[in-house]
């Protein structure tokens, strides 16, 4: 058994990460942005050794910085980065310093906000402060990977299922009415993340 986060939206994030992170014994993962090392038992039970950083001094991660990664180039199998790219005055860079440190083959698998998301039980969250951008769109997050060995595959995350159970849990958290009605206005495409999943 896998530990996984308690707060939904963690949880539900911690599940296609886990979907997609390929097992790998001997292999090295990064995760930029670990937090409360959430990812760290997930990491190990598949095979890896965890290095984890983060720039918030809060967590009990070691700190770093994102554009300049204190490790050796192509020392990584694996980084993962969930939601932080959206915190990121500087995406391009960051993407630049991650592509330095993974060996070639090695992949990233990155989590963003959709930027064109629509909740459905709710009306659209106070706008996050500490963002610099809203999200990304699957075109904005390509241009980002030029020069990667490959297109960058899209996975949409947070299905009507998981929508609902965010909206509720923020709902309750933020004490803001809910619209259950409001859910039949939409399709079943809405969604409200991207995984990225890109290979140097």
């Amino acid at each position: 058994e896998i530990k996984s986060p308690a707060y939904i939206g963690s949880h539900i994030r911690w599940t296609y990460v886990k979907k997609f992170l390929p097992k790998r014994e001997g292999g090295v993962l990064l995760d930029i942005g670990s937090g409360n090392l959430e990812y760290r038992d997930l990491a190990e039970k598949k095979g890896y050794r965890y290095v984890g950083f983060d720039l918030d001094p809060l967590t009990i991660s070691p700190r770093g910085s994102v554009y300049d990664i204190p490790y050796e180039a192509d020392c990584f199998d694996v980084v993962i980065m969930v939601d932080v790219l959206e915190h990121l005055k500087d995406d391009s860079k960051a993407i630049k310093e991650i592509y330095r440190v993974l060996k070639k083959g090695g992949i990233l698998i990155l989590h963003v906000p959709n930027r064109n998301q629509l909740h459905i039980l709710i009306d659209n969250p106070p706008e996050q402060h500490d963002h610099e951008r809203i999200g990304y769109d699957p075109v904005e997050l390509h241009s980002l990977f030029f020069g990667w060995s490959e297109t960058p595959n899209y996975y949409a995350t947070f299905d009507k299922f998981e929508m609902v159970a965010w909206d509720l849990n923020y709902a309750i958290q933020h004490k803001i009415p809910i619209n259950p009605y409001a859910i039949l206005k939409h399709s079943e495409g809405i969604n409200y993340g991207w995984l990225c999943f890109c290979k140097k």
